[in-house]
């Protein structure tokens, strides 16, 4: 009767060495799922900027369609005037060209809308600035939106001279 007493007051925890078994395999776990949670975060940052992009570039050939002016899409780093290139640190601004300087006037032109920096590392482009003319066409040009973590795809956003927006993977080259 004394042996069935003193058994179930005995304490029920956790040895040393099976909390050591448990933190190793949960180090072992975490490891390996950490560096595919960060890809799948990084994916889904140069996504969302490409759908941006492309989403901006879309509403740009609109705009000058319905307002019978060049519209434009450039790059900016404070959200009032557009920069001189692409950066890593900068968002666009599209505005309609109301006094046809072919150049953003907060005072003269109608700003659609400010993008403040982008979720992706960097967009690049050999073009400053993006026109869409009044008919909907535009200047051809691409801009390749690039991450800084070689497993994430990158995008390779093109429009042609009809305002047709398209993306694709960028090769290794748009964006070294």
């Amino acid at each position: 009767m004394q042996n069935a007493i003193e058994r179930t007051n005995r304490n029920h925890g956790f040895t040393l060495i099976e909390l050591m078994i448990t933190v190793a395999i949960a180090a072992i776990v975490l490891s390996i799922t950490v560096p595919s949670l960060t890809a799948l975060v990084d994916s889904h940052r140069v996504k969302a900027s490409r759908d941006q992009l492309v989403s901006a570039l879309q509403r740009g050939q609109q705009e000058a369609l319905a307002n019978t002016r060049s519209t434009y899409l450039c790059p900016t780093r404070n959200g009032n005037s557009c920069a001189a290139s692409w950066s890593a640190d900068n968002g666009w601004l599209l505005y309609v060209d109301d006094d046809r300087s072919n150049s953003f006037s907060a005072a003269n032109d109608q700003l659609i809308t400010v993008q403040q920096r982008i979720a992706a590392e960097k967009i690049k482009s050999a073009a400053v600035s993006q026109r869409f003319f009044p008919s909907g066409r535009s200047v051809a040009a691409s801009f390749a939106i690039c991450s800084a973590n070689s497993d994430v795809d990158e995008y390779l956003v093109s429009i042609d001279l009809n305002g047709r927006v398209t993306y694709a993977k960028a090769s290794s080259s748009d964006c070294a």
